[in-house]
């Protein structure tokens, strides 16, 4: 409940997609807390979310570099030198406070060319490069679900449920 909340609380854009403040680092569920990760980590700034949840008995906190925003801005930079068939996705890993970019691992001119460019530019940032073969699905949050990783390629999913009400 304290994550939907957290979520609730925050601003939408014209397409419905959160408009997250400068301090927010992103938040995800380990085992049964909420943990927030803030760039600042000031008491009047952490009892604001505390306000948003709606209850504090279940969250932490944890001091991270980089925001939701600076990770996004990281990301559209790399983006920008990556040639149009190698990239194949990108999204943040919350917990590492971090952004992974996949890149197809089958193209090997582009590839070679791509990942150099990628690389250097992705150097001292907080991104990583991942290789794939196909497309990852995304892995968006859902309110009150954990993030689930495969275990032999560290990829990462999300299970929900959906339906109609009638």
């Amino acid at each position: 409940q304290a994550y939907q909340n957290l979520e609730n609380s925050f601003t939408k854009d014209g397409e419905g997609m959160p408009i997250y403040p400068s301090e927010f680092a992103g938040a995800y569920l380990d085992k049964g807390f909420l943990v927030i990760q803030l760039t600042d980590m000031r008491g009047n700034i952490q009892n604001e979310y505390i306000k948003k949840c709606a209850v504090n008995k279940e969250i932490r906190f944890r001091q991270a570099a980089y925001s939701l925003n600076d990770l996004a801005v990281y990301c559209s930079y790399v983006q920008d030198y990556i040639n149009a068939g190698t990239f194949l996705s990108c999204g943040p890993i919350i917990e590492d406070n971090s952004y992974v970019i996949s890149l197809n691992a089958t193209s090997s001119v582009q590839l070679t060319q791509s990942v150099d460019t990628a690389t250097a530019v992705a150097s001292g940032m907080p991104i990583k490069i991942d290789y794939q073969n196909q497309i990852n699905a995304s892995a968006t949050s859902i309110y009150g679900g954990d993030r689930i990783t495969n275990e032999d390629t560290g990829t990462s999913m999300s299970v929900g449920i959906c339906g109609t009400y009638n």
